[in-house]
């Protein structure tokens, strides 16, 4: 199984870039996904989000004492 940086410098590989160039152009990629969604007032997850999200839904509520 590859790790991040290994697929992070293959990524940068298939590009052609260099490292600045790919990270500044992932991050204005997605700081504008964010952007529309927050303009459109939704949310908007990738796909590990989503499934974390899900996860997070599915654990059973524990439960705490009232407070006053």
């Amino acid at each position: 199984m590859a790790t991040n940086n290994t697929r992070y410098a293959n990524a940068i590989m298939v590009r052609m870039d260099s490292v600045s160039d790919y990270v500044r152009q992932i991050t204005v990629a997605q700081a504008r996904k964010e952007l529309l969604a927050a303009d459109s007032q939704t949310i908007a997850m990738t796909a590990d989000e989503q499934l974390a999200f899900w996860n997070a839904l599915d654990e059973p509520a524990e439960l705490t004492s009232a407070s006053a």
